[in-house]
């Protein structure tokens, strides 16, 4: 019986003590397996991933809002194009549709598109107008019909304007991502 204490107390030669796989990774994943610092170094990484997709999400939902934004603006009506495609033989036909306010006091005018219809032409002037009160305060409307071999087209202008406050106005619509024409 003797014997047998003795060697359930202590190893024999050729056995070694199992650590499980589980006990490693558990060590490794906590740090533990590294020593002393590998704990902190472990923390480290940690926050650098959890701050790396914090960052990432932000990221994502604000490249979606500005696509989301833009293509509501773009929803509603596209400008046909800033100078419509003409043959050089043929002169387009223009002739006013409507006026809402004679003349202020420039001779500049903005053009910001060309449309198909004088619906959407009012609705864009509408909306522009709305938003950059502070520049066209003065301004009139001109829809101008122009008929071309690509079809017919109603350009939008505010007339009226000093070259300096059409420039500006200008200016202004391009930062935020919309097309026009200093005339």
């Amino acid at each position: 019986m003797r014997a047998r204490q003795d060697v359930r107390g202590s190893l024999l030669p050729y056995s070694r003590p199992s650590v499980s796989v589980q006990q490693i990774l558990v060590d490794a994943h906590s740090g533990r397996l590294f020593g002393r610092f590998g704990t902190f170094f472990v923390d480290a990484v940690g926050i650098a991933a959890l701050l790396l997709a914090t960052s990432g999400v932000w990221m994502m939902w604000r490249t979606s809002k500005a696509r989301r934004k833009q293509a509501n603006r773009m929803a509603g009506a596209k400008p046909a194009a800033a100078k419509p495609a003409a043959p050089v033989a043929a002169k387009p036909v223009t002739a006013p549709v409507a006026v809402a306010k004679p003349a202020a006091s420039g001779s500049a005018s903005v053009q910001i598109g060309a449309y198909t219809s004088t619906d959407i032409a009012n609705a864009e002037y509408a909306k522009v107008a709305s938003s950059y009160g502070l520049f066209v305060g003065g301004a009139s409307k001109r829809i101008e019909k122009v008929t071309t071999p690509n079809g017919t087209f109603y350009r939008t202008a505010f007339t009226g304007l000093s070259a300096d406050k059409a420039k500006s106005f200008c200016s202004a619509l391009k930062a935020s991502g919309h097309d026009c024409i200093v005339k």
